[in-house]
Formats: C-alpha cells, sequence, structure tokens
C-alpha cells in the first residue's frame, strides 16, 4: 500500500458498545443491555472539521548547530515537507507483541533526501500494562495508540563548504510533529491525573526512600517518566524525555525538549534530537479518551479503535 501522505487519524469513540465487537450498526444494539443505541455514525468522520478527531504527522525534519541555528540556507539538511513523500505500508499484523502485551501493529517507510529514511511504527495495545523506553517505564491502557519513528542514515554537516553553510557542524536534527487535537495542548502531572480519578502513568513500585534515578537502585520508581500533556476531549500524549540512538544507547533531549509551539495557526511539538550515527528512535503515545465515556482510558474500546486505524491508513491513499 502506497500513500503520499504519512498522517495517522484516530476518531474518539462515541459508542456505547461495551463488548468491542466494532458495532456501528443500526441494529439498537449497544450490548450495555440499556436498548439504545448511542451510534451516531459520525465515528468514521476523518474530516478537518470533525473536533472528536486526533491527527499526527511528522511535518518537518531540521538540521541544527550547537546554538540552535539552521545549518544550511539552500535546506539540504532538512525536509520541510513530507506532502509530496511517498509512504509504503505493511500488512496489519494483529498477532503482535509490545513488551509482551499484545497488540495491533502497521509500519510506514518512505526514503528522504541524501538516502536517509523515515519509519514510523504504529501500535494499538490492546491490554493495558507496563512498557519501558530507554531509561523510562509507564503504563499504557487499552487503547493507548504508540508510534515509534525512526530516522536513519542522515547525513549531519562536518564544517565543510560543500553542503552547509561555512563552519557549520550539525549538532541537532529537529523533529515537528503537526497534531490536530480537541484543545490546545496542556503539560499536566500524574498528580493532575489522580485528581481526576485516573491511574497514574508512572508509579513507585518499592517502598525504600531513595530518590529519583539512584545509582544503586535498579527499581522501575527510579525511572524517568515521560512528559504528559492534556490534548482535550480526555485524551492525553505522552512524549518520553529521550531517545534511543545507534546501539539501543538512551539519549536524553536537551533541556525544555520535547516542547510545544503554534506556527502559524498549527499546533506541533518538537524534538530536538542530538547527533547519531546510524538511526535514532522517538517514542511518542496518545491515550484515545472516548466522548461519553467516564474514565475513558480505562475503558477503551479497542475493537472500534482498530477499525478507526485501519481505515485511517485507507483515507491516507486517496489524500
Amino acid at each position: 500500500m502506497l500513500s503520499k501522505s504519512g498522517k495517522i487519524m484516530i476518531v474518539r469513540d462515541n459508542d456505547d458498545d461495551d463488548d468491542d465487537d466494532d458495532d456501528d450498526d443500526d441494529d439498537d444494539d449497544d450490548d450495555d443491555d440499556d436498548g439504545v443505541d448511542d451510534d451516531d455514525d459520525d465515528d468514521d468522520d476523518f474530516s478537518d472539521d470533525n473536533e472528536e478527531m486526533l491527527s499526527f504527522e511528522v511535518d518537518e525534519l531540521e538540521e541544527k548547530d550547537v546554538d540552535g541555528n539552521d545549518v544550511d540556507t539552500m535546506q539540504r539538511h532538512s525536509v520541510d515537507s513530507f506532502d509530496d513523500v511517498d509512504f509504503t505500508f505493511t500488512k496489519v499484523d494483529t498477532q503482535a507483541k509490545y513488551d509482551g502485551l499484545p497488540v495491533t501493529n502497521v509500519n510506514l517507510s518512505a526514503t528522504l533526501p541524501s538516502s536517509s529514511s523515515l519509519e514510523i511504527m504504529v501500535y494499538l495495545f490492546r491490554r493495558a500494562g507496563k512498557v519501558t523506553f530507554g531509561n523510562e517505564t509507564f503504563r499504557v491502557e487499552k487503547g493507548t495508540i504508540k508510534f515509534n519513528i525512526r530516522i536513519s542514515n542522515w547525513d549531519f554537516c562536518d564544517g565543510s563548504r560543500f553542503d552547509c553553510d561555512e563552519g557549520k557542524i550539525g549538532e541537532f536534527l529537529d523533529l515537528k510533529l503537526k497534531i490536530k487535537s480537541k484543545d490546545s495542548p496542556a503539560e499536566i502531572s500524574d498528580d493532575d491525573r489522580k485528581a481526576a480519578a485516573k491511574r497514574p502513568i508512572c508509579e513507585d513500585e518499592d517502598s525504600d526512600d531513595d530518590g529519583v534515578d539512584d545509582p544503586t537502585d535498579s527499581d522501575n520508581d527510579d525511572d524517568d517518566c515521560p512528559s504528559i500533556y492534556d490534548i482535550g476531549g480526555d485524551s492525553e500524549m505522552l512524549l518520553n524525555k529521550g531517545v534511543v540512538t545507534d546501539d539501543d544507547k538512551y539519549t536524553a533531549l536537551p533541556e525544555g525538549y520535547p516542547k510545544f509551539e503554534v506556527e502559524d495557526g498549527e499546533k506541533k511539538f518538537v524534538f530536538r534530537i542530538p547527533k547519531f550515527k546510524k538511526s535514532v528512535l522517538v517514542d511518542p503515545s496518545v491515550n484515545v479518551g472516548r466522548v461519553n465515556g467516564v474514565n475513558s482510558l480505562a475503558h477503551a474500546n479497542t475493537g472500534l479503535a482498530f477499525l478507526l486505524f485501519i481505515a485511517a491508513f485507507i483515507v491516507t491513499n486517496y489524500v
């Protein structure tokens, strides 16, 4: 399957189906035994004016020097648009695993200028549990969607005048992730989530009194916790504070990253990735809320989410 867009689209569930049977029909059966079907047939509306739709797409790659300045005025070390980039999709794997948890998986890949490549591995979690990325261990819910973004073989400026501005050396690669969400993202804490009766993203697992990142303790409570953003509609984004480079080496992002910004009216998260030799992996996740549900993250309709997940990729073929 080939597409000109790498956009991932999700429509928040407004069904009352609790048995994950993907029931979007008109049989007046919402499987709650209350005799009322709450389907209003907008679950498959992927138009931009649907307020319940979430979308995520890699918007730009831009190489920076040590001071955060552009390294190349000719833009030979950047990708400023993915609108004309061909993405290839793998077949959907409904039997995949991620850190031992059952997931549905599909991968997108594209070749970028200078023979670098971009891969997006998308995972829909079918069961709640914990996952680890580098130094960060955190909870995912049934219905959480994670998209690993891998960039390989990026050719950083080395100070030569041949293909970079004179004297410029590339030290970072800025990845901008454009999102569409119900509200503007606002960073929150696990304490904020606890006050809203939500289960913590990260939690202590032992009773000792050591501090975070105690080098003498290997327990999970010493792991870092991702940044958590409320994006509206009871949905959340989890953004890791580091990336995995080359041979599974966890590298922290510079202070202040990832960060949220609004550029020309568009909402974007910026990941400032330290220089790498072979490849780098970025690991954002989204907990998808439901339109009408209480404790929606705990009761995500995985069956419906799966259909929307597949539909997202079908839609991109006609954009």
